[in-house]
């Protein structure tokens, strides 16, 4: 599943939130969020937060998106 411009922002944001509560430092914290702004796949944010707290976004991630959803409530 690709990643959208919003999902790559929220992942930002929660790597930012991350390093200021010391849970990452400014090199890691300055790697993730390249890899963030380049990822192509929602699998690959998945990745960069899989060791972070706040697993309630990630399961959204992992599981189907919005228009998938909608989708499938239509048929």
């Amino acid at each position: 599943m690709r990643a959208s411009d919003a999902e790559r922002e929220h992942a930002v944001q929660q790597l930012s939130a991350a390093c200021a509560e010391g849970r990452l430092t400014l090199e890691e914290l300055g790697l993730r969020v390249a890899t963030a702004y380049s990822a192509v796949a929602r699998a690959e944010l998945v990745v960069l937060l899989s060791d972070l707290p706040d697993s309630t976004w990630l399961s959204g991630l992992r599981g189907r998106s919005e228009w998938e959803h909608r989708l499938a409530s239509s048929m």
